[in-house]
């Protein structure tokens, strides 16, 4: 196992296991309401499906050049949320309110300035492990750079689009089956390019690790009903791949 991947692990590991301990002493913060409800819950999973589609082609079109010039972390922000677009689409289309996305209606500041908490756990975490491994990496990674806006910005979109899928698969087929199937399908999605690249029997195994990992994460979301804490926690780890960020 990598050192960054043992970090990545080390560090979301972490920052849910905090969360659900949180979760536990103070349930006052993240009340338990009723999940998203929709009248014919498979058509909303498959116009969902749908906006994701689109914003698969619309990523397309980014990667041939057809988007805005990428010189700045604004416009980059912006081509992000042009290429996520669809996301916003659906939602005014079927006149759903962003809760139905596991955006979190109220005490948002709460959520928001916990999730900066669990980041920071989750980035120590995540330091200490790859320095265990061997790794020199930045005691103080520098994720507070002005350039790594369009990361936090993507992150963002790319969480609301979980929450919009998982939001209506777990109306359709129940909160279990949606979470241990997406678990399972995470996991399963790096098979094909494990194998080509002809990977030893023991980091197949490691696919176990990943499921695990799906099932607190995806499962830690939708039992809060908000994605807001999560999003700051995923912003540090997708941001710890960076040269930039991490070099000491």
């Amino acid at each position: 196992m990598s050192p960054w991947v043992l970090g990545l692990f080390a560090g979301y590991s972490a920052a849910i296991l905090a969360w659900l301990l949180l979760d536990r002493l103070r349930p006052d913060l993240w009340p338990r309401r009723p999940p998203p409800s929709f009248q014919r819950p498979w058509l909303e999973t498959g116009f969902a499906l749908l906006a994701v589609v689109a914003i698969l082609a619309l990523g397309q079109l980014w990667s041939r050049g057809v988007r805005l010039p990428s010189t700045n972390p604004v416009t980059r922000s912006l081509n992000q949320v042009l290429i996520f677009s669809p996301l916003f689409a659906l939602l005014a289309i079927r006149r759903q309110p962003p809760a139905t996305g596991l955006l979190c209606p109220d005490r948002r500041g709460v959520h928001l300035a916990v999730g900066l908490g669990l980041a920071a756990l989750a980035l120590a975490a995540h330091v200490i492990a790859r320095r265990a491994a061997g790794e020199a990496t930045a005691l103080v990674p520098r994720v507070w750079l002005p350039d790594n806006l369009d990361v936090a910005v993507q992150v963002f979109l790319e969480d609301l689009g979980v929450g919009i899928l998982l939001a209506r698969l777990s109306a359709a087929a129940g909160a279990r089956a949606t979470v241990i199937g997406a678990a399972l399908l995470f996991a399963a999605a790096h098979i094909p390019a494990m194998v080509a690249q002809g990977a030893p029997a023991q980091e197949l195994l490691g696919l176990a690790r990943d499921v695990v990992l799906g099932w607190l994460v995806l499962g830690s979301v939708l039992r809060s009903g908000d994605i807001l804490w999560f999003w700051p926690i995923h912003v540090v780890m997708d941001l710890t791949q960076f040269p930039r960020v991490m070099a000491p």
